[in-house]
């Protein structure tokens, strides 16, 4: 899911959910 964009994913991620 989100591995293969690895730190960007997590930081797309965590705006999202914020």
């Amino acid at each position: 899911m989100f591995e293969d964009r690895g730190a960007e994913g997590i930081e797309l991620m965590k705006e999202m959910v914020e």
